[in-house]
C-alpha cells in the first residue's frame, strides 16, 4: 500500500523554484511551508507576465501592447482560477518564455545563448510537474517553429538560400529541386524543428533526473495504456462558457458560492479581460489595416522587429486565429466528434483528462493578438468614431439596465440565483465596455507614435488610465477564486487525532470510496462554492487522502492522479467485495479502522474498528504494516499475480 513520491510527477520534487518550501519548513514548519506556496503562485504569475510581455517586445511591439499583453496573461483566468493547481500554474508561467526561446533560436541561429535559454525553459517545464500542459506547450512550440522557419525563408535573399552548385550537370538536377524547395519553403520549416527538436532533447537529457523513474512509474500505473474514455472525455469544454471571454461570472462563480454552469469553474475560465479581447477582435474585423508600418523585406529589419514587416504582421495574426480555432474545437472534447476520434486513432490524446485545457492555445494566442491590436489602437475617426460613440453609449445603457435590474431582483427572495449572476455579470461587463469606449475616445491621434506615449503628459495619463482600467477589471475576475486558510490549521492537531492513533494502534485507516466523495465534493471541495459553511478546521478532522500526514495517520487511501495499477484494481474490487472478502483483504492492507459519514456524529464521521464493523473478524484480525513472506511464488503475468 505504499506509493513512490519522487517518481509520481505532480510531485515536482526535482523543480528548483519548489526548494524553496524547504527554506520556509526549516523556518516554521508545515504551516510555512504552506505559506510558501503562496509566493510560489504570486512568483509564476509574475513570471509568465514578463516572459509575454518580453516576446512581444523582441517581435517589435510597442510598449502598450507589451503591458496590454503581459497584464492579460499573468492574470488570465486560465492561471488565475487555477492557482491551487500548483503543477499547471508553474507549467504554463514557462509558455512564452518557450515561445521566445524558439523565435530566438531561427531568427539568431548563431546566438548559442538563445539555445542554452530555450533549453533551460524546456527542462523547467518537464520538471514542474503536469506532463499534460507541457505536451501542449510543445506542441504550439511546434508550430510556432515551423511557422518562423517558413517566414524565415520567405525573407531570405536568394543568394542565402543555397550554396552554389559547380557544374552544369549537376546544377540541371539541382536547380528543379532547390526551387521547389523555395517555392514550398519547407527548408525553413524543417530547419525550424531540427532546432526545437535538438532543444528538447537536450532539456529531456537536463530534465532526466524526474523523467526516468515517472517513465518507470507510468509503465506500472493505472494509465500504462489509456486513461479510460468516460474520465479522458472529463471536462470538455462547456460550450456556453465562451460567453465567459467577456462575462466570466454570466454563470455564477464558487468565489461567491453560486456557480451553476457545466462541471467546475476553473476549468473553462479564459477571461482575459474585456479590454484585450475587443483588442484581439478588432484584428479579426480589419486584420489588414496597420499604419505607418514597413513593407520592405529585407532580412535583417525582419531580424530586429519582425512585426514592422506587413506581410509578416499578417501572417503571425492568420497564424495565432488559426490556434485559436484549433485549440476551441480540440477542447470541447466530447461535444464533437473530432477529439473522440483523436482519442482512439492518435497516441497522446489518450493519455489526459480534460480537454478544455487545450484552451491555453486559446488564451496565449489572444494576449499575443491583444498586444498586436494594442499597437494601432488610435481615437476613432468618420465611421469609426459614430461606432465607437455608440457602442459606448450601449456599454452605459447595459450598465445601468442590468445594474437596476439586479438591485430590485436581489431584494426578491423569489428570484433565482441563476438569473442573478448572468445580471451582474452583465452589468459589470457593460461597466468595462463603457471604460472601453471611453479610452478609445480619448485614446492618442493617429499621427502619435508608440514612443511619444510618456513624453506627453496627457498620453501618458490616458496610458497609466489604460493600465488602472485593466488591472481593476482582472483583479475582479480572480478575486476570491483562490481562497486561504489561517495558518492555524496546520499548527493545531485535531482534537480527534490523538485518539484516533490510539484506536489505530500502528494500522492504517480505510474510508471507503462513497464516504470519500461525499466528503470531499459535497462537503467540502465544492464545484458551485469554495466555502463548505463551516470551519476548515473540521476538514482536516476527517483525516480526507492525503490530508491525514499532517497528524502522522497512515490511510490506506491515496489522492494521487498517478497509481499503481495493482493498487487501483485492489481498491476498486476491494469497495464491491462481500463482508468476509473485505475482512481478508482489509487485514491484508493493516487497516484497524474504517472510517464512515455520520452526520449524528461528532465531526461528521464515525471511526469505527474492523473488528466492529466486519463479521467474524476478530478472531482472524492480525493487521501489520510489515511482514515477511517466507516462499516466493512466481507467476507468468500480473492476471496471474492477481
Amino acid at each position: 500500500m505504499g506509493a513512490p513520491l519522487a517518481a509520481n510527477y505532480q510531485s515536482a520534487f526535482f523543480y528548483p523554484p519548489n526548494w524553496i518550501e524547504w527554506v520556509f519548513w526549516a523556518y516554521g514548519g508545515v504551516a510555512w511551508q504552506a505559506w510558501s506556496q503562496a509566493l510560489l503562485i504570486v512568483f509564476h504569475l509574475i513570471w509568465a507576465g514578463i516572459g509575454t510581455t518580453l516576446l512581444l517586445r523582441r517581435l517589435g511591439a510597442g510598449i502598450l501592447g507589451q503591458t496590454i499583453a503581459g497584464m492579460a496573461f499573468s492574470c488570465c483566468g486560465y492561471l488565475v482560477a487555477r492557482a491551487g493547481f500548483l503543477s499547471i500554474n508553474a507549467s504554463v508561467a514557462w509558455l512564452p518564455w518557450i515561445l521566445l526561446g524558439v523565435w530566438l533560436i531561427i531568427s539568431q541561429p548563431r546566438n548559442r545563448l538563445a539555445l542554452v535559454g530555450l533549453v533551460l525553459a524546456l527542462a523547467m517545464q518537464l520538471l514542474a510537474g503536469h506532463a499534460q500542459t507541457t505536451w501542449y506547450s510543445y506542441l504550439l512550440a511546434g508550430l510556432w517553429a515551423g511557422f518562423w522557419g517558413w517566414q524565415k525563408t520567405s525573407l531570405l535573399p536568394d543568394s542565402n538560400r543555397s550554396p552554389a552548385v559547380s557544374g552544369q550537370a549537376i546544377q540541371k538536377i539541382i536547380d528543379p529541386l532547390v526551387s521547389f524547395v523555395r517555392k514550398a519553403k519547407i527548408g525553413g520549416v524543417f530547419g525550424g524543428w531540427a532546432r526545437l527538436g535538438l532543444a528538447v532533447l537536450l532539456a529531456i537529457g537536463l530534465a532526466a533526473v524526474q523523467l526516468l523513474p515517472t517513465a518507470e512509474y507510468l509503465i506500472q500505473s493505472q494509465r500504462a495504456s489509456a486513461v479510460d474514455f468516460e474520465m479522458a472525455m472529463t471536462y470538455s469544454f462547456w460550450p456556453w462558457r465562451i460567453l465567459g471571454l467577456f462575462a466570466p461570472d454570466l454563470f455564477g462563480n464558487p468565489a461567491h458560492g453560486d456557480y451553476w454552469g457545466y462541471a467546475n469553474y476553473w476549468e473553462d475560465a479564459l477571461y482575459i479581460g474585456l479590454l484585450p479581447a475587443l483588442l484581439a477582435l478588432s484584428i479579426l474585423l480589419r486584420p489588414g489595416h496597420w499604419p505607418n508600418l514597413q513593407v520592405s523585406t529585407d532580412f535583417g529589419q525582419w531580424l530586429e522587429k519582425p512585426l514592422e514587416n506587413q506581410r509578416t504582421r499578417q501572417s503571425l495574426v492568420r497564424l495565432l486565429w488559426l490556434v485559436i480555432i484549433v485549440g476551441f474545437v480540440l477542447a470541447l472534447g466530447k461535444n464533437t466528434p473530432l477529439f473522440p476520434w483523436l482519442y482512439h486513432h492518435v497516441p497522446t490524446f489518450s493519455l489526459f483528462q480534460a480537454p478544455a485545457r487545450f484552451l491555453i492555445w486559446i488564451e496565449i494566442s489572444l494576449v499575443l493578438l491583444a498586444g498586436l491590436g494594442a499597437d494601432r489602437w488610435r481615437r476613432p475617426e468618420g465611421r469609426g468614431l459614430y461606432w465607437t460613440r455608440l457602442t459606448t453609449a450601449g456599454g452605459f445603457a447595459v450598465t445601468l439596465g442590468a445594474g437596476m435590474a439586479w438591485y430590485l431582483m436581489n431584494s426578491s427572495t423569489t428570484m433565482p440565483e441563476i438569473a442573478l449572476s448572468a445580471i451582474s455579470a452583465t452589468a459589470l461587463a457593460g461597466l468595462w465596455g463603457l471604460l472601453a469606449g471611453m479610452l478609445s475616445l480619448t485614446a492618442p491621434v493617429a499621427r502619435t507614435s508608440q514612443a511619444d506615449l510618456f513624453q506627453v503628459r496627457g498620453q501618458r495619463l490616458w496610458l497609466w488610465g489604460v493600465i488602472c482600467v485593466l488591472g481593476i477589471d482582472l483583479i475582479v475576475a480572480g478575486a476570491g477564486l483562490n481562497p486561504g486558510v489561517d495558518l492555524e490549521f496546520y499548527r493545531h492537531t485535531p482534537a480527534s487525532s490523538p485518539e484516533l492513533s490510539s484506536q489505530l494502534d500502528g494500522g492504517r485507516l480505510y474510508l471507503p470510496e462513497d464516504d470519500e466523495y461525499e466528503l470531499k465534493f459535497e462537503r467540502f471541495l465544492r464545484f458551485d462554492a469554495f466555502f463548505p459553511g463551516e470551519e476548515w478546521a473540521a476538514m482536516r478532522s476527517v483525516m480526507l487522502p492525503n490530508l491525514s500526514m499532517l497528524d502522522g495517520v497512515a490511510s490506506a487511501n491515496n489522492f494521487d492522479p498517478l497509481l499503481s495499477d495493482r493498487y487501483a484494481r485492489w481498491m476498486e474490487y476491494l469497495a464491491q467485495a462481500k463482508s468476509e472478502v473485505r475482512r481478508d483483504w482489509l487485514n491484508l492492507m493493516a487497516v484497524s479502522v474504517v472510517e464512515t459519514v455520520d452526520i449524528r456524529s461528532p465531526g461528521g464521521v464515525r471511526f469505527n474498528s474492523v473488528a466492529s464493523t466486519v463479521p467474524g473478524a476478530a478472531s482472524k484480525l492480525n493487521p501489520s504494516r510489515f511482514r515477511f513472506i517466507p516462499c516466493a511464488r512466481f507467476v507468468s503475468d500480473g492476471e496471474a499475480a492477481w
